[in-house]
């Protein structure tokens, strides 16, 4: 029997133990993404059972997984089956209400109490309140999930949180080139107040380029405090304008990078390249989709060096950055912003993802116990 064979039986019997066996023998099955057949992990939700859906997810598996053409995702069945102790499984472990339908989805459900607990369910985890669904895949003709909502309870709650019709948000008149900016300039804040709120009080003196480019980036400091030895800098500027992302992937359209370094990191010393690396890399990652007319790739992407990859930077033993899109959180315009946290990383780190996938690169940091802050001396994770 195929390993995808070996999993989906062990999954539809409830076998818990076979389940676990399968995807520690078979790690490759973690790196499901979308097919036309049922994501294992969405069978999984299905039968029901939480603790088989808290395995896989701990070996791994993508909590997203798309079954096409209807792209729905693991959260979009729970809700179909009114799972409720696995919505908030899901949310809790970090499913995306804003991939596939599952907003749509709860207004499906037979009752006014599950439906209005799975809408609030949702919105509290960053459901937009204000994306555009095609009606049949007419692009031409679209609603949001206000058009949907039926019951009043519901349509004034939505209400309260920002929603509109697709009729007036298509009625919305375009901002001057004034408001423009000021519209921009209070989002971008919206970026420095969530890692005041997450990690701690951001600087007021931003670094910017000193030759500023298309796409104007900053980068802004969160210094060591007494609960935490590490510097933080994150970016503003790439979230100005939506990147180019294919279909499907429009959750990933607006996007900030952060770094973390040593408490001791010497940031000041902006003409050292032993020291300003960091700097220099953040701007060129941050300006390179709206340069490029491309995008960041997804959940995570890595990016070497060159190729074969050299050092980051002389007498610096990386030759890799990974990015992942850690955390994420919802603007005031209902856009998603993804943070997407930078990890330096040795060749060979490079080479597993590539030839094992995603899943194993990230099991090889937790066996190893390695922290993401940024450590010089640390050693690969990689035997």
């Amino acid at each position: 029997m195929k390993p995808e064979g070996m999993l989906y039986v062990a999954i539809i019997k409830n076998d818990l133990d076979k389940v676990i066996e399968a995807c520690s023998k078979y790690p490759f099955l973690a790196e499901e993404r979308e097919g036309k057949d049922k994501p294992l992990l969405s069978e999984a939700v299905t039968k029901g059972n939480p603790k088989i859906i808290e395995a896989m997810l701990d070996h791994g598996f993508y909590i997203d997984p798309l079954r096409l053409p209807e792209k729905t995702t693991p959260l979009g069945y729970s809700i179909n089956y009114d799972q409720d102790e696995i919505i908030e499984l899901l949310l809790t472990r970090g499913a995306n209400p804003n991939i596939g339908r599952p907003l749509i989805g709860t207004l499906n459900c037979n009752t006014l109490e599950k439906r209005f607990k799975y809408v609030k369910l949702l919105v509290e985890h960053g459901a937009d309140v204000n994306r555009l669904y095609d009606l049949y895949g007419d692009s031409n003709n679209q609603f949001t999930v206000l058009d949907w909502a039926n019951d009043p309870e519901i349509v004034d709650y939505l209400r309260e949180k920002g929603a509109k019709t697709a009729a007036e948000l298509k009625a919305q008149p375009s901002l001057s080139i004034g408001e423009s900016i000021k519209q921009e300039k209070s989002l971008l804040q919206e970026v420095i107040t969530f890692f005041h709120n997450k990690i701690g009080g951001v600087e007021s003196q931003a670094i910017t380029e000193t030759i500023p480019s298309t796409f104007p980036i900053a980068i802004h400091t969160i210094p060591p405090a007494e609960d935490r030895d590490y510097l933080t800098l994150f970016t503003t500027g790439l979230s100005s304008q939506a990147m180019n992302t294919p279909p499907g992937e429009e959750d990933y359209a607006y996007a900030e990078l952060f770094i973390q370094l040593p408490s001791d990191w010497q940031l000041e010393k902006t003409n050292d390249i032993h020291w300003s690396w960091p700097l220099d890399w953040l701007f060129q990652i941050a300006q390179y989709p709206h340069e490029n007319d491309t995008w960041l790739g997804g959940a995570l992407t890595i990016i070497a060096n060159d190729e074969p990859p050299q050092k980051l930077a002389p007498k610096i033993p990386f030759t890799c950055l990974m990015l992942f899109a850690e955390k994420s959180f919802v603007r005031s315009d209902q856009k998603q912003v993804q943070l997407y946290r930078v990890v330096p990383l040795y060749t060979e780190e490079r080479d597993l993802e590539l030839k094992e996938g995603i899943p194993a690169l990230m099991r090889a940091f937790d066996r190893k116990n390695v922290p993401f802050v940024v450590d010089l001396h640390r050693p690969s994770v990689v035997d």
